[in-house]
């Protein structure tokens, strides 16, 4: 069954606008009594026929300003209150038939008088500068902003297409009243010069308003975060003093990890938000030595700043090691992403670069596996202790390799911190990590 339940779509001809159902999904993402695939190719249905909708708007609209051909003046028939607030013209956008909806568009009741109209549609009388006729051009430009597309092509500046759109509705709007004869070259300058003049006029208008609300939010807004910054420094330094006087194992990551418990906790005990009033903090109980030592065991933030530090150290060393060319990163990376044990040949056959890589390739992998580094002199220890991968088939010329838990959980941190920014977890210990496993076989390795 369709969502689509406009009256048009009932009567058999296309519809063009949201029924209400999709209204409500797309505001609530409740689907009704619809399944929600039938909702989503319904509404992609009305995204296409946009275009189309838009192209018969503008049409009708020239259409029905030009009126129809050879009918005449139709001045008589005008109110002559209406003459005097909007200029005649023929059509069927006049006074007498497009009054109210101009007016309603503008969001203006009732029936102004010339001067109501003027105040109503200038900047400088209305109160707060914001006029019928900005707030009107703010909304067709917001709508044809959200329709554009830019192209993500370098040296194409966004600023530049706009632009164009904006000489285009100034084009549009103001310059073609003339007549192609009329439109010469002086009337165009000295149009757009007067109206350049006129935008940068309502540009200071709108700086001065920037900076009266700007000061408004510095009270209502700016001062509250300034003091939610400055009790986050407070009980930062108040932590760090705890795990100095205890002489426990800190880090800046340990500080800001406690420091954001104990905030957890104050905020449900006294309601912080950013519009929260400045008030003192009593850290007694939320702060203490001993919930500051509760807090460190209980989520285990030694061990996993531990297990961090160690992250770190090997990542800098997969970056910077290679053998004959071959990076070690690449090779590591292909071994963690193999959904079981893979050889030196197939790995050859995913990196190659030379020949000859399966042999470098080899040696990187028993490097991983901290496998006789002691027994060649270019070869680096680094995972002798714990190691990266594992040969579970440990004949000759018949290695297959894998990585160990301790692996995988390096490799899910290296996919997390590498992520992109809106999917970035941040430098803690992934939540898929076993933090138990890992430690058992990190065991009493200090980093």
């Amino acid at each position: 069954m369709s969502s689509d339940n406009t009256d048009t779509k009932k009567r058999g001809r296309k519809a063009y606008h949201l029924s209400e159902s999709q209204r409500v999904y797309l505001e609530t993402g409740d689907t009704g009594t619809y399944r929600e695939s039938r909702v989503r190719e319904d509404i992609t249905t009305k995204v296409n026929r946009l275009a189309t909708r838009l192209n018969l708007l503008c049409e009708d609209v020239r259409l029905l300003a030009n009126g129809v051909t050879n009918l005449g003046s139709m001045d008589a028939e005008h109110d002559e209150t209406d003459e005097h607030v909007f200029d005649v013209r023929d059509g069927f956008l006049t006074p007498d038939t497009w009054l109210d909806g101009w007016l309603q568009l503008l969001g203006i009741e009732g029936r102004p008088s010339a001067e109501e109209l003027a105040s109503e549609l200038t900047s400088t009388p209305a109160p707060g500068g914001q006029s019928r006729a900005t707030v009107f051009g703010a909304k067709l430009g917001a709508m044809v902003r959200r329709m554009m597309l830019f192209p993500n092509i370098r040296d194409v500046e966004q600023s530049d297409i706009a632009a164009d759109v904006i000489w285009g509705v100034f084009t549009g709007l103001w310059l073609n009243q003339w007549k192609l004869g009329e439109r010469t070259g002086e009337r165009v300058r000295n149009e757009s010069t007067m109206l350049l003049e006129k935008l940068e006029e309502r540009a200071g208008q709108s700086v001065m308003r920037a900076d009266a609300q700007l000061d408004m939010a510095d009270r209502e807004l700016v001062q509250p975060i300034q003091r939610t910054n400055e009790r986050q420094a407070k009980i930062r330094q108040h932590v760090d003093n705890i795990l100095d006087r205890k002489e426990l194992a800190s880090s800046t990551w340990i500080v800001e990890q406690v420091t954001n418990h104990v905030l957890e906790q104050l905020g449900e005990r006294y309601n912080f938000d950013m519009g929260a009033p400045s008030s003192p903090v009593v850290l007694t109980g939320f702060a203490s030595d001993a919930q500051v030592e509760k807090i460190l065991t209980d989520n285990q933030l030694i061990e996993k700043n531990e297990i961090r530090q160690r992250f770190e150290q090997d990542i800098a060393s997969l970056n910077n090691k290679e053998w004959r060319g071959v990076p070690a990163r690449d090779v590591f990376d292909k071994i963690a992403n193999h959904d079981g044990s893979i050889s030196s040949s197939e790995l050859d056959s995913k990196v190659r670069r030379e020949p000859d890589d399966e042999r470098a390739i080899t040696r990187l992998a028993r490097d991983f596996a901290g496998i006789d580094c002691e027994k060649r002199p270019e070869s680096t220890a680094t995972w002798t202790e714990v190691p990266l991968v594992q040969d579970v088939e440990p004949r000759q010329n018949k290695s297959r390799w894998t990585t160990t838990l301790y692996g995988d959980a390096l490799h899910a941190y290296l996919e997390q911190i590498e992520a992109p920014s809106l999917l970035r977890g941040g430098r803690d210990i992934p939540a898929g990590v076993n933090l138990e496993d890992v430690l058992k076989e990190i065991g009493d390795k200090s980093v």
